[in-house]
């Protein structure tokens, strides 16, 4: 959704102030990017994964990075935006012509209490035929907000009819037990740029990640739980279901969390020298 408070927007390099009505011939591809005084966090890693998903829906790559940087940075400066999240979507229109649409979006960051107390979340069923691909779905989107709106909780648990957990709607998930973070299997979830950062620091921590199979039944065995994704970074889970985590006071989660805001520092700056 295109946030009003900042009505201009970028189709193929072009700004216009009123939103032209794009019809897709299939579902395009998407990335959201948080800014960072103006500047998209981690945009290397988010040019991979675009040219990713790109090849799973049997699209071609369409565009260059700098020249996409460069719109990113005009477009901020346009709607006067320094810490926000931008949308990019990419695919073809009903003409065939390819199509690269960028857009600001509603945007909400968890302040600190978020993060003091934890969040809560339950599970729900959901089958994905493409989780590695981030497309447009707009029935699961529908799914996921009435849940949240029913039990009035920050999160959704995406699980299989075997009840093995996957990911959060909008995140990625990991569980702690002693110094030793856990995942479902790669093959199974989307590959979250936060994610991968965090399994960076980690590696750098010397924190090992063990990636398995995770049901409903063995959470009682760990003792922390987090989601992380653009707009949280690395979120506490103080419970799933009736499950209750103490995450916010567990020593893994502070250390992953410190050395994860020194490495945004390092990547902001990186991305300035290398595309300014």
């Amino acid at each position: 959704m295109i946030n009003q408070s900042h009505p201009w927007i970028s189709v193929n390099g072009e700004l216009f102030q009123a939103s032209p009505i794009i019809q897709w011939k299939a579902p395009p591809v998407y990335e959201v990017m948080r800014l960072i005084d103006g500047i998209p966090l981690f945009f290397d890693e988010h040019i991979e994964r675009l040219k990713h998903s790109l090849a799973l829906m049997g699209y071609q790559e369409i565009g260059n990075p700098k020249q996409l940087y460069k719109n990113i940075v005009e477009l901020a400066k346009k709607n006067d935006i320094k810490a926000h999240n931008m949308r990019l979507e990419m695919g073809v229109n009903a003409l065939g012509e390819k199509m690269s649409v960028l857009y600001g979006v509603t945007t909400f960051y968890p302040d600190a209490t978020y993060y003091r107390e934890g969040v809560e979340t339950v599970t729900t069923e959901i089958v994905r035929d493409t989780p590695h691909a981030k497309v447009i779905n707009q029935a699961y989107l529908t799914h996921i907000s009435q849940i949240k709106l029913e039990y009035n909780i920050f999160e959704v648990i995406i699980m299989d009819s075997h009840h093995k957990l996957a990911e959060g709607s909008k995140s990625n998930l990991f569980f702690v037990k002693g110094d030793t973070l856990y995942s479902a299997k790669s093959k199974d979830i989307l590959m979250g740029i936060t994610r991968l950062k965090i399994l960076e620091v980690a590696k750098a921590l010397s924190i090992t990640l063990i990636e398995d199979d995770i049901s409903l039944k063995d959470l009682p065995q760990f003792e922390a739980c987090f989601i992380s994704g653009t707009s949280i970074h690395i979120l506490p889970v103080k419970k799933i279901n009736d499950q209750i985590f103490d995450t916010v006071h567990h020593g893994v989660i502070r250390r992953l969390s410190n050395a994860f805001e020194a490495l945004i520092q390092e990547d902001i700056q990186k991305t300035r020298r290398n595309y300014q």
